[in-house]
């Protein structure tokens, strides 16, 4: 059996068995090849970034807070539901009381 390797590219080796294509392999990519895909993923990666935390956003996203137990809640429905659930006894204050 004749064993025949061909390199094709820089990373690229085929290998031919009696004229059969067994296998195809890549190698890693050294040198500067390696330097420009490192720059590209980085300056790929700092493009989709986004600004400001979860944190930030969370905060701003809550804008009522219940006055019995200090929850912070999104909207004034979900504050009744609150009150209805938690807090039975009490009733549900003013929606401009509430607001932050």
């Amino acid at each position: 059996q004749a064993l025949h390797i061909f390199p094709v590219g820089p990373s690229d080796h085929f290998v031919f068995i009696q004229g059969v294509l067994i296998s195809a392999s890549r190698t890693m990519v050294r040198g500067h090849a390696k330097e420009e895909a490192q720059a590209k993923n980085a300056a790929k990666l700092a493009s989709s970034k986004k600004s400001g935390s979860q944190l930030e956003a969370r905060e701003k996203g809550l804008k009522m807070v219940c006055l019995s137990c200090k929850l912070p809640m999104t909207n004034y429905k979900c504050l009744v539901q609150h009150y209805e659930s938690k807090h039975p006894k009490e009733t549900c204050p003013a929606e401009a009381d509430c607001s932050k």
